[in-house]
């Protein structure tokens, strides 16, 4: 900002003084010839017979000659032209500087320059954690400082260096650009190192004009070695230009997706539009020393920032609505406090000027904290409101997820919870297709699958077939990319299909283009895959933001609710073995009553399948029966005759079962005993 406040100063300073109609270094180098009959690079050895000094002194010498004279004076310059080594005179007037030439002269370019320098903010601003922004805002930078500095190289000479730097900087950071930007090439992810190589020709070509000027400046051979380095640098600017756009159009060519190359082959156009004629026609006028105007073919420049705009509407190159969200919530925000500020010092001096605090030093302090403390609740506050008056999608989509989260907590049916965030996903965002998969709990064979618990949208059916395995490709991509992955992902960076060379097909199979992992306590426990919009546009960054917030709650509702299922089946399986123990009670205490104690002890060893199968044994066979039972039963009553058989039977039972014996069969007053 004070580059910029300092350059505009000094260039409305120069309005109404004298100039010589066209443009020269500080070392007396013509740059811009105009309308006259001089061409680039032309020494200006002489002015009115009179020698300049020689080095870096002698733009500065002609220029406080030119001003001490009156307007239209004629000037007679001694020329010294390169191209044929040849000296000749030239009388040109002196001419004052008016606003229209001042506009041509210094507007021109500070406009260009403002342009590239907000285009790199506002891009860095998006992306502030990319290399490819950061790169991209030095290139827009060094633009910035060479086309808003090119004035001051003609006239003030005061930024002389810093506009030299910038100039073979921009040659860099074009051939970087080509190598990171829209998409980065598989070369500069498998060695990052190679990125410093880009800027050692610009240094090698810098430093040695530096040094000559600043060590050697009246030295005979420095102006012919400084104009040698330009003209090196002159080829390879322009190669550098020719470089970025051969890498834009391979990438809107040869890019996978359809999206890829649309947004390269926008920036390729800006980038051809707008740099091909204009630097094209200055390394042209460098090379061959002519005397073309270029002034008016910078503005082309701003084709680039016009093409990144509409990448960004159209195929959404930067999420547009970050952009808006962002710059009207800071634009209002700055302007309540603007006006609450103004109205603090009327209300302060109209009112609390007579108070003893607010005279005093420290006051300021003071306001400017409470100022500090209030900003974050009111830009809150201001964000909540734009966000229901103008991005209400985005706040009903987010109120949605707030209210689904809430509910989540007093959920525990497992199918429950995952048709509720399937069916939630679908509507909010208006997905073609949305599958919830977890662990299949049902698979017995150990293969460690897993299962659409809840699908929704198209093709619902073949979704829900589906049994993705743990190393299946995009699962093996989620175990590694907590943020999880998509399609474009994966065509945007080649080196995660070649580490996943079936994903791709994988996305294909499942019918889907986002998928997102589902993780409790850092393992992964299912995946949420999601296709296409209905609309046809793809998931903004706010959108991902938004599912994976609602990744990492529901993830803890579906664990819990897993788990309480899997107490539900533990606790059917306990009362299921308790009524198995309850009727094996029931069964052994009336089984006693039938079957021998043989058998009963069988029974008991193992409940479920007692030894029972035929087999021979070498056995004991004792009848018992009682001496005259018929007439017994005839003379006493039934009462009595049960009596009389129970004590009868009881007496020989201790001793029955001392020997292992088992009663086989009573009949009676009969007794039929078995001894193994």
């Amino acid at each position: 900002m004070a580059l910029i406040m300092f350059s505009l100063s000094q260039a409305c300073r120069d309005i109404g003084q004298n100039w010589a109609g066209f443009a020269f270094n500080k070392y007396g180098a013509v740059m811009q010839a105009y309308h006259t009959d001089l061409v680039m690079f032309d020494k200006i050895m002489a002015v009115d017979q009179q020698a300049l000094p020689r080095g870096p002194h002698r733009g500065l010498a002609l220029r406080d000659y030119l001003r001490n004279l009156s307007p239209d004076t004629p000037v007679t310059y001694t020329i010294k032209r390169d191209s044929d080594d040849r000296v000749i005179e030239v009388t040109h007037p002196v001419r004052t500087m008016t606003r229209k030439d001042l506009l041509r002269l210094a507007g021109v370019g500070m406009f260009v320059g403002l342009g590239q320098l907000i285009m790199g903010a506002l891009v860095f601003l998006l992306r502030p954690n990319t290399k490819r922004s950061w790169v991209f805002l030095a290139f827009c930078l060094a633009w910035f400082g060479l086309c808003f500095l090119l004035y001051d190289f003609h006239s003030s000479f005061i930024f002389h260096e810093l506009f030299l730097f910038c100039w073979f900087m921009t040659s860099a950071l074009m051939l970087h650009l080509a190598f990171v930007f829209p998409e980065e090439r598989q070369i500069v992810r498998q060695k990052p190192w190679l990125q410093g190589l880009f800027y050692i020709p610009s240094f090698a070509m810098w430093l040695p004009q530096l040094l000559c000027t600043a060590l050697f400046p009246s030295w005979m051979w420095t102006e012919t070695i400084s104009l040698f380095i330009v003209h090196v640098h002159t080829v390879y600017w322009f190669a550098s230009l020719l470089a970025i756009l051969i890498s834009l159009k391979h990438t809107a060519m040869r890019a996978p997706s359809a999206v890829a190359r649309y947004r390269a082959g926008t920036v390729f156009l800006g980038f051809a539009a707008g740099f091909i004629i204009p630097v094209g026609s200055e390394s042209a006028a460098m090379l061959f020393h002519q005397n073309w105007g270029t002034d008016y073919l910078w503005l082309l420049t701003l084709f680039l920032p016009l093409s990144i705009t509409y990448a960004t509407l159209r195929y959404n190159l930067f999420d547009v609505g970050v952009i808006m969200r962002r710059s009207l919530t800071y634009g209002l925000l700055s302007a309540l406090v603007l006006v609450s500020y103004l109205c603090f010092v009327w209300f302060a001096n109209k009112v609390l000027h007579d108070l003893p605090m607010v005279q005093t030093r420290g006051f300021p302090v003071l306001f400017a904290l409470a100022v500090l403390l209030v900003m974050n609740p009111l830009r809150e506050r201001v964000q909540h409101l734009l966000d229901r008056s103008l991005f209400r999608s985005r706040y009903d989509f987010r109120h949605t997820i707030e209210e689904l989260s809430r509910d989540l907590t007093s959920m525990l049916d497992l199918d429950e919870i995952a048709n509720r965030l399937v069916h939630t996903v679908t509507q909010a965002l208006g997905v073609s297709r949305v599958a919830l998969f977890l662990d299949d709990d049902t698979d017995d064979c150990g293969c460690d699958k897993l299962r659409a618990y809840a699908v929704a949208g198209e093709d619902a059916e073949h979704l829900a077939r589906l049994r993705p395995a743990r190393h299946h490709p995009v699962m093996v991509l989620l175990a590694e990319r907590p943020q999880g992955i998509s399609r474009y992902d994966l065509e945007a960076d080649p080196t995660l299909a070649q580490r996943v060379p079936e994903a791709i097909e994988s996305f294909d199979h499942l019918g889907m283009s986002l998928a997102l992992p589902i993780r409790f306590k850092g393992e992964l426990i299912g995946a949420f895959a999601l296709g296409e919009k209905a609309s046809g546009a793809i998931f903004t960054e706010a959108d991902l933001e938004l599912l994976r917030t609602l990744t990492n709650q529901s993830a803890v509702a579906l664990a819990n609710a897993r788990a309480y299922r899997s107490l539900e089946a533990k606790n059917t399986e306990l009362r299921s073995a308790l009524r198995k123990v309850e009727l094996l009670e029931n069964v052994k205490t009336h089984l006693s009553k039938f079957v021998p104690a043989s058998v009963q002890r069988l029974i008991e060893q193992d409940p479920s399948a007692p030894a029972l199968d035929k087999h021979e044994q070498d056995v004991s066979v004792l009848f018992l029966d009682i001496a005259g039972y018929t007439s017994i039963s005839q003379a006493l009553d039934q009462a009595k005759v049960n009596y009389l058989v129970e004590r009868y039977f009881s007496s020989f039972l201790d001793d029955i079962y001392a020997n292992q014996g088992d009663i086989n069969e009573t009949a009676g007053d009969g007794l039929m005993i078995i001894f193994q």
